[in-house]
């Protein structure tokens, strides 16, 4: 019986925390540098180009994804997969205080997937029964 497909996205309010946070220093420095030169174009030049590159790296955090069912697990945008198929051994790892799932393929290669994503409890619900770990 095939498994229903599950999508794992970043939540909007980590995408959120990141853009305010990621970008206000740089926004507070083009207007703090356009005060001091007493130059508006420097104020307003600099600060629309920090808020549009903050949209951008919004959008383009919204379209990472983790896609999983029952054959597989996919990043898309990496254009990378995992057959669930060609898993010979799975176990977890915690390096630096953060805990990944260390899998060895048939092939040889080693895979490793973060199991400390925000928001990504399901995900890793999912993806250590799985591969057996839970």
């Amino acid at each position: 019986m095939a498994e229903d497909e599950y999508t794992y996205q970043f939540p909007r309010w980590f995408i959120a925390w990141f853009a305010v946070f990621g970008f206000t220093a740089p926004l507070l420095f083009f207007i703090s540098v356009g005060v001091l030169e007493r130059s508006w174009a420097i104020a307003v030049g600099g600060g629309v180009i920090i808020i549009l590159e903050a949209f951008l790296a919004a959008w383009l955090w919204s379209k990472v994804r983790v896609v999983m069912d029952s054959e597989r697990i996919c990043w898309p945008l990496k254009r990378r997969e995992l057959r669930w198929a060609d898993v010979e051994t799975s176990a977890i790892v915690k390096v630096l205080g953060f805990e990944y799932v260390r899998v060895v393929m048939k092939s040889g290669t080693v895979h490793w997937i973060s199991l400390c994503k925000p928001g990504g409890r399901e995900l890793r619900m999912r993806l250590l029964a799985k591969l057996g770990l839970s």
